[in-house]
């Protein structure tokens, strides 16, 4: 009996059969503490990830106020520094007015300027979108077109190279002009050409004789104004003159003029 009182039972079943173990006190002591044991690692472990839990939750929630913090910062600093980049713009356009007429009658040589025919030419289709004449759909249009007449003389609007001159496919007879900084004149339906390729030619110099070569409707010229290759309103640059010298710079402004408004001013 004594040893029956020491001593306690342990049944496993398995497919086997039932096997009985008989244990003694001191092993049941040791299971005891060994659940008890796993019991409280088992408590502990869930407060320390219930603690670790709301620390990393709430270091979230200090990054994603972080991540605010500095979206807000680099918004307020890249605004300012687009509005010292408006503010800088807007002085170098002020600061046009103390370029001296030397430096103006320079650069009027070298960008296109005033009109490539008589300045009393009606223009009979200006630049952007109409109705073409020929294909009687909306497209745009690339030039200004100037009611000549036939054989009226065209003018190189700057200095330059002659880059082309010949024909092309629609517009007849044509010179395309290159000038400085990217830009060029081009000059299309002409009747003839008194110029030829890699020929050097001065502002105001007689080039071509308007005509109607090519896709057109009858006598006139087709001037167009690129910079580097993209078509521009020619008329920003007729009206562009000694006398109002910040008006192509102010209306033209797919073009970044700034940096090259530094090196003259």
């Amino acid at each position: 009996n004594k040893i029956m009182k020491k001593s306690f039972i342990v049944t496993i079943t398995d497919s086997k059969g039932i096997k009985s173990y008989k244990l003694n006190q001191k092993i049941k002591k040791i299971v005891s503490m060994l659940g008890i044991s796993v019991t409280v690692y088992l408590l502990i472990s869930i407060i320390a990830l219930l603690f670790l839990g709301a620390s990393y939750l709430k270091n979230i929630d200090i990054l994603s106020q972080n991540s605010e913090l500095r979206k807000f910062k680099n918004d307020y600093e890249e605004e300012q520094k687009r509005e010292r980049e408006r503010e800088n713009k807007k002085a170098t356009m002020n600061n046009l007015n103390e370029v001296s007429k030397t430096k103006k009658r320079k650069v009027l040589t070298m960008i296109p300027n005033s009109y490539p025919v008589k300045p009393d030419t009606r223009v009979t289709s200006e630049f952007g979108g109409r109705i073409h004449p020929i294909a009687g759909v909306q497209k745009d249009h690339k030039g200004i077109d100037f009611g000549t007449g036939m054989n009226a003389d065209i003018f190189s609007t700057a200095d330059g190279i002659v880059s082309f001159a010949g024909q092309q496919n629609g517009y007849g007879n044509v010179v395309i002009i290159d000038h400085s900084f990217g830009l060029q004149s081009f000059y299309a339906h002409l009747d003839s050409y008194s110029v030829k390729t890699r020929e050097f030619v001065k502002k105001g110099q007689v080039v071509a004789k308007s005509g109607n070569t090519g896709n057109s409707t009858g006598p006139h010229l087709h001037y167009e104004i690129r910079f580097y290759g993209v078509q521009l309103d020619p008329m920003n640059f007729i009206k562009w003159n000694e006398e109002n010298f910040d008006y192509l710079f102010k209306n033209e402004r797919s073009i970044e003029w700034e940096s090259f408004l530094k090196e003259i001013i």
